[in-house]
């Protein structure tokens, strides 16, 4: 159990004149809501509706920009309005909404209909969508704003609802030709015009009356949310008929590869089962009722995958893209279609996080890091200042002789309560919010500094695994901060292997191919884990220098049952061979998968059979005792 430190130093009469003046300000803002009300009622023009709700904006929370955007006939955001402070500008205001778009949190704020905050390096960004009934109109967008806490986003939260209100009442006079060409105040039409999907509104009233009627027994249903990858910054390089081309190549294939006999044979189901529409600028939604066999949900995902990575070619260029995609399913995860689409979102958002281009099922742990959010955050930064941080250690041994010969150096990370919080939570948050690679150096050196204690007692002294994740791929001093970390420790880097995955590269981001050679040409032992998992590994082989591949735990779960799998695991173990790099089986927890390895010439394995990850110390005293 971890011991707080006793809160010292705090000055109750201050701590008392803090919070009154918090709630004089919250009682005054209540207070200018009802004149807020009358300013709207009184709004003449989109102009002046505007400049009201700027001057709210200003009242509830300083900032540095403050923008409006409204939403255009293609289910695209352009900027309407935007007020600078503090040297911002337009193209600053441009980059920061790519930034937003890409990594999902401008989809998210649509889909959720609340104030969203997000964070970055600089500072904090608030999105709030206003609606118009139950389409989104606009999205309201403060940067550089403070960090508000609960009430002040309720009074947030109502300025955009009676925003919306007033939009659907404004009649618009001398208004550009954009503005009223825009589609914002089109009444509602239950196809997209761009690909004849359902629209978002029309496909979630479908689900709605369906789940309303009742599926039947022992029926299940599926929803699936699809966000297409890179599509921005693709849009920008090409231009916008690009990106409608691509959006309609989407929709092509979503509905060639889905209304299929052998998809319908595979899922038990027949055509209205399958419901498919366009739900944003570069996103989808799929849902499959009646399912008879939802366990073939695992062929159908994939095949959809093969048929959208295909390619086209636009005005003589090969494009090619790939899409993140998060399910749930009815009735397991929820039986209500607000609940069903927040679960795919949060495992949508869990697909990109962990390296786009693939797909997850919404799970409980990933509920977890959606609830906790800012409270996790929170503990990450206090985790990296006060160190509870930790690694558990688990030994990598020889598969003939089960002589241990290496180790991985596994994070963990304690609760605010001294419990342990799931890497499978907090990684892909740090990932998000940008602390991995602060992460990766604490974690680096506190793994020369283990090293150094144990040749310091005289312990037998194997090389130690490290993950790199794709944040400190992409970031150009990593190659500088952890050579510098090493000659500051005193450790070779003979004594240290960099684990990397194909995801966090498989953007091919020209930074991170810079930092593999140049690890690799400081002395770094280069190791490619979950290798075969992804589509392009071979390639990746001859385009890195490799020093060692870990084959993914998938097939050697599966080599008992599956001749394929045993055959690939085969074949990896014989070209590892013949190129002269070290292979390692990684997630071996059955003696028979042990022992097929060995028959095989596998020549290293990890994994429970041999140990769990446990704490240096025990380590030591197992593992290495001379």
């Amino acid at each position: 159990m971890v011991q707080k430190a006793p809160v010292t130093g705090v000055d109750p009469d201050r701590r008392n004149q803090a919070l009154e003046q918090q709630n004089r300000r919250y009682a005054s803002l209540l207070d200018s809501l009802l004149e807020y009300d009358r300013k709207l009622a009184g709004a003449d023009s989109l102009g002046r509706l505007i400049a009201i709700l700027r001057e709210e904006v200003s009242l509830i929370t300083p900032y540095t920009i403050f923008s409006l955007l409204l939403v255009q006939e293609d289910a695209s955001f352009e900027i309407e309005n935007a007020d600078f402070r503090q040297g911002m500008d337009t193209p600053y205001l441009k980059d920061l909404i790519d930034d937003l778009i890409e990594d999902g949190i401008f989809a998210r704020a649509v889909r959720v209909r609340r104030p969203l905050l997000a964070t970055s390096s600089d500072a904090a960004t608030l999105l709030a969508a206003i609606s118009v009934g139950d389409e989104v109109k606009g999205m309201l967008l403060l940067h550089g704003c403070s960090w508000p806490d609960t009430r002040i986003m309720r009074v947030l939260q109502y300025v955009v609802e009676h925003t919306g209100k007033a939009f659907s009442d404004l009649q618009f006079s001398g208004g550009t030709k954009k503005q009223q060409e825009s589609g914002l105040f089109h009444s509602r039409y239950p196809f997209d015009r761009l690909t004849g999907l359902l629209s978002r509104d029309e496909w979630i009233s479908r689900i709605s009356r369906l789940l309303g009627q009742g599926m039947g027994d022992n029926q299940q249903a599926a929803c699936m949310l699809l966000n297409l990858d890179g599509f921005w910054r693709m849009n920008q390089h090409f231009g916008d008929r690009l990106g409608s081309g691509i959006v309609k190549y989407v929709a092509s294939r979503l509905r060639h590869a889905l209304h299929t006999r052998q998809v319908y044979d595979w899922l038990g189901v027949e055509e209205p089962s399958i419901s498919i529409a366009r739900t944003g600028r570069d996103e989808f939604a799929i849902f499959i009722s009646h399912m008879e066999q939802p366990e073939a949900l695992e062929q159908v995902i994939p095949y959809l995958r093969k048929h959208l990575s295909e390619g086209f070619v636009f005005e003589g260029n090969s494009i090619y893209i790939t899409a993140s995609i998060g399910v749930s399913l009815y009735p397991k995860d929820a039986e209500e279609v607000t609940t069903l689409i927040r679960q795919a979102d949060i495992a949508l958002k869990h697909a990109k996080q962990t390296g786009r281009d693939k797909y997850d099922y919404y799970s409980e742990e990933m509920q977890q890091l959606n609830v906790i959010g800012l409270g996790l955050e929170q503990a990450l930064h206090r985790s990296l200042r006060n160190g509870l941080f930790f690694f558990h250690y688990q030994p990598q041994v020889d598969v003939a002789s089960g002589h241990v010969c290496a180790m991985e150096a596994l994070l963990r990370m304690h609760g605010d309560d001294g419990g342990l919080i799931s890497p499978g939570v907090f990684i892909p948050l740090a990932e998000h919010i940008g602390l991995a690679h602060k992460i990766g150096e604490w974690g680096l050196r506190a793994v020369c500094r283990q090293i150094t204690a144990w040749q310091q007692t005289d312990h037998r002294i194997v090389p130690v695994a490290v993950n790199v994740s794709a944040q400190q791929l992409n970031h150009p001093s990593l190659v500088e901060t952890y050579t510098a970390i090493l000659r500051e420790e005193g450790i070779t880097p003979d004594h240290i292997e960099l684990e990397i995955t194909e995801t966090a590269i498989s953007h091919d981001k020209q930074q991170a191919v810079k930092n593999i050679h140049a690890l690799h040409e400081a002395g770094f032992r280069i190791v490619l884990d979950d290798f075969g998992a992804g589509y392009s590994t071979l390639a990746f082989l001859s385009k890195f220098p490799v020093d060692g591949i870990k084959i993914d735990k998938m097939f050697i779960a599966e080599m008992a049952d599956c001749k394929r799998s045993a055959g690939i695991v085969l074949s990896l173990i014989d070209m590892s061979r013949r190129l002269g790099i070290s292979i390692i089986a990684e997630g071996v927890e059955e003696a028979e998968q042990l022992q097929k390895l060995d028959t095989m010439g596998c020549p290293l394995a990890q994994g429970f059979l041999v140990a769990k990850p446990m704490p240096a110390e025990e380590f030591a005293e197992r593992f290495l005792r001379e």
